[in-house]
């Protein structure tokens, strides 16, 4: 425990606002002590761990995670296995295994120069590595930079592409324990763009991958939570004008769309968005400009019927 760290204040001041927490542990710091650990920190209101710095995929490590998961079910705690392989199952067994890290994420960009394509890797992603079970990617990069102006930085870092691609991000990499990368004061500075990320869903009722989507170019995504649509997509380091039918949409119904998409100069200020609103229908079609590594993401919300 980090000195100076008062948790039980902490774990109060969570439970008032209906909050769990999630620790964060190096995973020697756990081995062979995982159930008096859990059940200590169960009984003061903890809700499950981090863990992290596996580094290696042998036999003592595939049996550390099994019985981790175990004990950790047994306590009634959730787990995020992070600096590890990619997954393997377990979480059929065991689904308080939320995510697993196994990934080339954008945690990488603390130490990686701009000869690492980012823009490339978010479009590989999905058709390669999700393909095994969710990933802990940690988008949502508030530092933004084009690929000529990204810069290593482990105090400071920051994300290659425009905001818009980290937002999009958020829905389009599956996981079950969504981690943003940044310090909440960057999202605090920016309230309604951090309220509208906040109401992202976690797990969906039907995703649809458009045809038009593949490695390298384009991603584009449909999915629906209820009565709510979402969509988002992320391009290549060409900028493109993305054509959106809204067909699947309830006919006669009224929507709401609030949009975050890349504005005029996102190309050279990767930082620079535009969040609106507009009203549409199952016959309107939206056309949104994509910066070089941009994106968007767009909410519609049935608001009256006619």
């Amino acid at each position: 425990m980090a000195p100076g760290l008062d948790l039980p204040a902490l774990l109060a001041y969570a439970k008032k606002r209906n909050v769990g927490l999630v620790l964060w542990a190096d995973w020697g710091a756990l081995y062979g002590r995982q159930d008096a650990l859990f059940a200590h920190y169960a009984r003061m209101g903890v809700k499950g761990f981090k863990i992290d710095h596996f580094d290696r995929d042998d036999a003592a490590i595939a049996h550390f995670l099994r019985e981790t998961a175990a004990l950790a079910a047994k306590h009634r705690m959730v787990l995020d296995y992070h600096g590890i392989h990619k997954p393997t199952g377990l979480s059929r067994t065991f689904p308080n295994v939320l995510t697993y890290e196994g990934i080339l994420g954008l945690e990488t960009a603390k130490w990686a120069g701009n000869d690492l394509d980012f823009i490339t890797n978010d479009l590989r992603i999905p058709f390669t590595r999700l393909l095994a079970g969710p990933a802990d990617y940690t988008p949502g990069a508030m530092r933004n930079a084009t690929r000529q102006t990204f810069r290593p930085n482990v105090s400071r870092p920051m994300s290659m592409g425009t905001r818009c691609r980290q937002a999009a991000l958020l829905m389009l990499l599956d996981t079950n324990f969504r981690v943003f990368c940044d310090s909440p004061s960057a999202y605090a500075r920016e309230p309604a763009y951090t309220r509208f990320l906040a109401d992202l869903p976690l797990t969906w009722d039907d995703t649809r991958c458009d045809p038009a989507s593949a490695p390298d170019a384009l991603l584009l995504v449909r999915r629906r939570k209820g009565d709510a649509h979402w969509i988002a997509a992320i391009v290549g380091p060409q900028a493109r004008d993305l054509a959106i039918p809204l067909a699947d949409l309830v006919p006669g119904v009224t929507y709401t769309a609030t949009i975050l998409r890349d504005s005029p100069v996102s190309d050279a200020v990767p930082t620079d968005y535009i969040l609106q609103t507009r009203t549409v229908t199952a016959q309107d079609t939206l056309t949104l400009p994509c910066a070089p590594g941009g994106g968007f993401l767009i909410r519609l919300t049935p608001s009256a019927t006619p």
